[in-house]
């Protein structure tokens, strides 16, 4: 049972994992498309690496 319990919690976190990583490309792509930043400024305050930033600019999914 307590195992049972221990895996629900994984899945709970790695929901909000995802839902935390959606919300940081969704940003990611929003200041892309506003096109005042560089992208390494872009990664730095969105907190996502820079090579997954330049593939946003460049239209391909992360």
């Amino acid at each position: 049972m307590r195992a049972r319990y221990l895996r629900m919690g994984k899945v709970i976190e790695d929901m909000r994992t995802q839902e935390r990583k959606e919300a940081m490309v969704d940003t990611a792509k929003r200041m892309i498309a506003d096109g005042i930043l560089a992208v390494e400024k872009i990664a730095e305050y969105v907190g996502l690496p820079l090579d997954e930033v330049k593939k946003l600019q460049a239209g391909q999914s992360i």
